[in-house]
């Protein structure tokens, strides 16, 4: 059997940590009161059993009100935190909190940076080369971001924007495909702001890349607003990319029955002197293409349009070629439709026979 003094200071940090653990508030608070009544100052560097300190297990907790009562007690102590020392897996301390969407802890963690003169090294990545701005932008988290790009402006950050991590994810590509338009609006301000270009043709994890994103999403305003970034800096968009599953950008526009989509990619190609890939097959959308698309969804605009860009450039449409269930090839597809509007049927079949 071990005893303790009253004023050993091990006996003091065991009961923290039961406290902790416990996320007893009170007691926490009462041991650091009963250390200071006895003169006796906490080793805040203390290890559990499985070599957690403090710090690092009150973050992985997220127990914010005992996070306050640390930061109180060390100050009073003129102890300081070490704000930047990995946690679990290599993890600045900020990744967790990020993850967690605690922005409570992240504010208390940035005000105290700037108490005690500490800059947060928040580029810092993990064993995985994930990233604080990475890991926001996967929670599709605006305020984190904005206080993440607020920080690094007012320290002299210039915050990592186009690196991957190791399964091939990055900021722009995360945000494109969770949809959020707010944003990537505001990485291309920020970008634009630090003269860094985004890497927007970057093939990620899937091989799906931004553009790709914003047509799986049918959102027409984040494909415009690619386009027209593209346009600024001299970029010409590889709209003809497939992803890992054969999905293109013209497959999605075809297949979500968006004309104005269809309409702006072509326009894309022509004034960039390159042809749309128009016969490739989806491998897991009954392998169909945009034509068949097109008659999937009894759009005669559609159907129009691909068939004139097919002619503009010589591209010879595989009228025979059939979809992998049902087994229909355009013609087929056509005089089998469940469309009532007799007109519309019979006008799609004179333009595939001519």
């Amino acid at each position: 059997m071990v005893f303790f003094s009253i004023n050993d200071s091990s006996s003091y940090e065991i009961k923290l940590w039961k406290a902790i653990k416990n996320k007893n508030i009170k007691k926490v608070k009462s041991v650091l009161e009963n250390a200071d009544k006895h003169n006796i100052i906490l080793n805040i560097n203390e290890k559990d059993e499985y070599g957690n300190k403090y710090q690092s297990y009150i973050i992985s907790q997220d127990y914010l009100e005992i996070m306050k009562l640390f930061m109180e007690y060390t100050d009073k102590h003129n102890i300081i935190l070490d704000l930047n020392e990995k946690v679990e897996y290599q993890n600045h301390p900020l990744i967790p909190l990020i993850w967690k969407n605690d922005i409570d802890m992240i504010k208390l963690f940035i005000d105290y940076s700037y108490k005690h003169n500490i800059v947060l090294e928040i580029n810092d990545q993990n064993i995985s080369k994930s990233y604080a701005l990475l890991y926001a932008a996967k929670e599709n988290n605006l305020e984190i971001i904005k206080l993440l790009l607020q920080y690094g402006n007012d320290n002299n950050i210039l915050l990592i924007l186009n690196q991957p991590d190791m399964h091939r994810d990055y900021p722009l590509l995360e945000e494109t495909s969770n949809n959020n338009i707010e944003l990537v609006k505001l990485l291309i301000e920020y970008a634009n702001d630090k003269n860094i270009i985004l890497e927007v043709n970057q093939l990620g994890k899937d091989d799906s890349y931004p553009f790709l994103c914003a047509t799986s999403n049918n959102n027409m305003e984040m494909v415009k607003l690619l386009i027209n970034y593209a346009d600024v800096h001299g970029i010409i968009l590889k709209i003809n990319e497939k992803d890992n599953l054969g999905n293109y950008p013209l497959h999605y526009a075809s297949s979500k029955n968006n004309m104005e989509m269809v309409k702006l990619l072509m326009e894309y190609s022509d004034k960039h002197h390159f042809i749309l890939e128009m016969e490739v097959k989806n491998q897991f959308d009954w392998e169909n293409y945009p034509l068949l698309h097109a008659l999937e969804n009894r759009n005669v605009e559609m159907v129009k349009g691909i068939m004139d860009y097919a002619i503009k450039n010589n591209i010879i449409l595989q009228m025979n070629e059939k979809e992998a269930f049902g087994g229909f090839n355009a013609l087929s597809k056509s005089i089998n439709s469940n469309d009532n509007n007799s007109n519309n049927k019979m006008e799609i079949i004179n333009l595939l026979i001519e």
